[in-house]
C-alpha cells in the first residue's frame, strides 16, 4: 500500500515574446485560444495533456503549430512560431519571454509525495510528509 501527499499545483500558462499581440495583455480567456497559433509540448507530456483536456471541455482547437520538447518549446516562442504552452514551475524568465495566464480556466498539473505506507512512520519520510502538508496548509490558506 502507498501513501500519497500533495506536493504542489503547477498552472499551465502561455510563453509568449514582445512581438505576440498577448505580451502586454497579462492574461487571456481560454475561448481565445481558439484557432490561435500554439506551440505544445511533445505527446505523452502531462502539460500537454491537462491543456488538451481542458480544450476538448470547451470545444476548443487551437493552431498547433509545432509539438516539440520542453527547450524547444521556448525556442519557437522567442521566434515568434506561437504561444508556448508551459507550466508555470517550468519557466525561466528572460529570452524575452512573458507569461500570459488562463484566466477563466483553471489548468494545471499537480506533484505528489508517494512512499510505502510502512515507511510513512520514518523519521525523515515523515519529516518529507509533514513539509508538504506545511506547504499545502501555506498554499491553501
Amino acid at each position: 500500500a502507498l501513501t500519497m501527499r500533495p506536493l504542489s499545483k503547477m498552472d499551465i500558462d502561455l510563453a509568449v515574446n514582445r512581438a505576440h499581440p498577448w505580451y502586454d495583455i497579462g492574461q487571456i480567456n481560454i475561448e481565445e485560444l481558439e484557432g490561435a497559433d500554439l506551440v505544445l509540448r511533445e505527446e505523452g507530456s502531462e502539460t500537454r495533456r491537462v491543456l488538451e483536456t481542458a480544450l476538448g471541455e470547451r470545444g476548443i482547437t487551437p493552431n498547433v503549430v509545432m509539438e516539440v520538447d520542453r527547450d524547444a518549446l521556448r525556442e519557437a516562442a522567442v521566434e515568434g512560431l506561437g504561444a508556448g504552452i508551459i507550466s508555470e514551475a517550468e519557466f525561466r524568465s528572460g529570452m524575452g519571454l512573458k507569461i500570459v495566464r488562463i484566466a477563466n480556466a483553471d489548468i494545471y498539473t499537480e506533484a505528489f509525495i508517494v512512499c510505502l505506507k510502512e515507511r510513512a512512520e520514518k523519521r525523515l519520510v515523515k519529516a518529507l510528509l509533514g513539509i508538504s502538508e506545511t506547504l499545502n496548509a501555506t498554499e491553501s490558506s
